[in-house]
């Protein structure tokens, strides 16, 4: 799967030492505005909730071209009554839709309160507690999920906490549809990497700094220790590097070879932590009284070189294992004739295509795949926004960009732009899987599934 190279590495490096006095009092005054209108607490319910939104518009486009998610990750049928009084199963992005919605309602009137009250009545705010409303908007989701009425699809809920508690451990089913919904998780939290050292923030101000205003006070990213953030940021990463290992581990059978692509993933998830450590140590070594100019150049090359690393190996990774796409991949070509043919000689039924070619044997869409349920120009953008994505950590290395990512704003920007780019990621992902366990797998396919899957042709 994948690993967030930006996350991890402006999260870590996050709002350090300003090089200079006009620069340090800008930071300040930036920090205490934004988080001001916008506290820590109310960032990290707002990805939450960022993050039930797409998970339910990734539904809906996918269900759109009849990738039945459900059975993909056996989550239990939402049962439903049509107009005509009979019971229906109802697609599953709807009850995400209304969990999205009853949290968002939530979340509005809580901010909207705070809001009113810091700015119109703040002695009533003090009277009952600068921290009370922003932690209840935070306790907020867990109640919500947790909630034991059969509404918001209770089953569906349960079933994304027990996974959510596996995937926390590093934990794998070994039923496929279990595993796979283990690893999609696990992956989801690498991208809440941030957001759950925001969590950690939060809670060890509360609890460590004697009831500290946190929804008021810039967040103190050196609570618990310069390694405390740094540690809970890895934790999910650690969770699945667990996993490919377990993989490896479970594919050896009796006395078999494993596969080796589940420890090639092990190390692209080991690239991580050199990223995570580098950045705590060039932070560290910036602030000593021995540091050289040598030191800090050495530490900050072998920052970049992590980075790099780390980000292109995961980018080739979404690409060819996670995506299927041929972009990296010398393709199997075939003539023009051989293509046509093979669109014809069934009338109710296809076999798996080869890639479409043209005369000269060349893909029409290169760097794809044969099967795509979704326009080309989707992938390609896809393609081109998890490469731009994955390397927004260096914005760090543009002198006029490089506090970017020191100010509060610029990392929750930061967060929500990781959210995007796995949302896009996750929805490739799952078709990926639904063309390897319904088409590759049966070696045939249902033509209506051809003309609504988009095996595109010369004309696209």
């Amino acid at each position: 799967m994948t690993s967030s190279p930006a996350d991890v590495g402006t999260a870590t490096h996050a709002v350090t030492t300003p090089s200079s006095p006009q620069v340090a009092t800008a930071a300040g005054v930036m920090h205490d505005a934004f988080s001001a209108a916008c506290p820590l607490p109310y960032r990290v319910v707002a990805c939450v909730i960022f993050g039930v939104w797409g998970w339910g518009l990734m539904l809906q486009l996918l269900s759109r071209r009849q990738i039945n998610v459900e059975s993909l990750l056996s989550i239990a049928p939402v049962a439903g009554t049509s107009a005509s009084g009979n019971i229906s199963a109802v697609p599953l992005f709807r009850p995400v839709y209304a969990l999205a919605t009853t949290l968002t309602l939530v979340y509005i009137v809580n901010a909207t309160a705070f809001s009113l009250i810091s700015t119109s009545a703040p002695t009533l705010l003090n009277a009952f507690g600068y921290n009370l409303l922003p932690l209840l908007c935070l306790a907020s989701v867990p109640v919500v999920f947790l909630f034991p009425g059969y509404h918001l699809h209770r089953a569906g809920r349960v079933s994304f906490m027990r996974t959510l508690r596996r995937a926390a451990f590093g934990g794998l089913e070994r039923d496929s549809a279990r595993r796979f919904q283990d690893t999609l998780a696990t992956d989801v939290l690498t991208s809440y990497a941030k957001v759950l050292g925001d969590a950690w923030i939060m809670m060890c101000m509360f609890f460590f700094c004697g009831g500290c205003a946190v929804a008021a006070a810039p967040p103190d990213r050196k609570c618990g220790g310069e390694w405390a953030v740094p540690l809970v940021i890895a934790l999910p990463y650690l969770a699945r590097l667990r996993q490919c290992l377990t993989e490896y581990l479970r594919s050896r059978g009796n006395g078999g070879k494993g596969e080796r692509r589940h420890l090639w993933n092990a190390a692209k998830y080991t690239t991580t932590f050199p990223v995570i450590v580098l950045s705590v140590l060039q932070h560290q070594y910036d602030v000593s009284e021995h540091a050289t100019v040598l030191g800090a150049f050495l530490l900050h090359n072998l920052w970049v070189l992590s980075m790099f690393v780390n980000s292109m190996f995961s980018f080739y990774w979404d690409v060819t294992v996670d995506w299927d796409l041929e972009l990296f991949r010398r393709p199997p070509l075939l003539s023009a004739s051989s293509a046509s043919s093979s669109l014809t000689t069934e009338p109710k039924m296809l076999s798996i295509p080869q890639p479409t070619a043209t005369s000269t044997g060349m893909l029409l869409h290169r760097g794809l795949r044969s099967i795509l349920y979704f326009s080309p120009r989707l992938y390609y953008t896809a393609i081109l926004l998890d490469l731009l994505f994955r390397f927004t950590w260096s914005i760090k290395l543009s002198p006029h960009l490089y506090f970017f990512n020191e100010f509060e704003s610029g990392v929750f920007v930061l967060e929500l732009i990781e959210l995007c780019r796995r949302w896009v990621w996750l929805m490739l992902r799952i078709e990926a899987e639904w063309i390897k366990n319904t088409h590759v797998q049966s070696g045939r396919l249902p033509i209506a599934m051809a003309e609504l899957g988009r095996l595109h042709n010369a004309r696209d």
